[in-house]
């Protein structure tokens, strides 16, 4: 079953240059893992400080071991480090 998952985070204006260069490097190793069908950072249009990352994972153990992969562990703490968490929604397909 198919997991999806939606994260915005605040991110202020002084921080967003570098959170933009490490959320792409994030985003592009997520798309090369097995069973990634899709993760995409996007700018929130009625938000200036607001961004957000929409995944979805073919299985639960697909994204189980994206969340322990090396790159996760490098630069998810990057991001928390120049950002608030704002939201995150996790979901199934029914």
């Amino acid at each position: 079953m198919a997991v999806h998952l939606v994260v915005t985070f605040i991110v202020p204006e002084g921080k967003q240059e570098e959170f933009k260069a490490v959320a792409k490097e994030l985003q592009a190793k997520s798309r090369e893992e097995k069973g990634c069908m899709a993760y995409t950072f996007t700018k929130v249009s009625e938000s200036p400080e607001e961004f957000a990352v929409i995944e979805l994972w073919a299985d639960q153990p697909s994204l189980d071991a994206h969340n322990e992969s090396a790159h996760f562990k490098e630069l998810v703490p990057k991001l928390q480090g120049v950002s608030t968490i704002k939201s995150f929604v996790k979901s199934h397909e029914i």
